[in-house]
């Protein structure tokens, strides 16, 4: 069960920005609300459609459709990792090798940590051929932190030193 649709992500953040902004600086240096930022217009022009849906109003018919669909991908993980007796799950976060430092387009992992509130950890493990740099990503059962950091730990000391990326 992978998620699909709306994330809470974009349900939560309207609500979440607008209490960051109004709180988090000096009055008069910034925005107050989502809707302020979007009304002066000073952000890069990409993110218009995004930023005007997050600014949307609400709707709890959908927040109720994605925190369904979060319980099932919690549920599917809990027996995947309860009938292999895992630790973590490990995985590629992107489903293309990078070409760039851009973002890839066309696929991004399934945002498993953040659908299900299982902690992870994304870890290098190496480069593409074209010298672009590769990671894997950890998830596992909540309250498991320790055991993501002793994996990445091992991991990190089986890959060894790698040399940053030419950008």
């Amino acid at each position: 069960i992978l998620p699909g649709g709306d994330h809470i992500v974009d349900e939560e953040f309207g609500p979440a920005f607008d209490q960051y902004l109004g709180t988090g600086f000096r009055p008069g240096t910034a925005p107050t609300s989502l809707a302020e930022l979007i009304a002066g217009g000073r952000y890069l022009p990409d993110y218009d459609a995004v930023l005007r849906a997050r600014a949307a109003p609400r709707v709890p018919a959908v927040r109720a459709a994605i925190l369904q669909r979060h319980a099932a991908l919690r549920s599917a993980l809990e027996a995947i990792v309860a009938g292999g007796r895992y630790d973590a799950l490990l995985y590629p976060p992107s489903a293309v090798l990078p070409q760039s430092m851009d973002n890839p387009m066309g696929g991004w992992a399934p945002e498993l940590a953040a659908c299900s509130g299982w902690p992870a950890n994304a870890l290098p493990v190496g480069r593409t051929m074209r010298g672009m740099p590769l990671s894997v990503e950890l998830l596992a059962p909540v309250a498991a932190e320790p055991v993501l950091f002793a994996l990445g730990a091992a991991i990190e000391d089986g890959a060894g030193i790698r040399p940053i990326p030419d950008l």
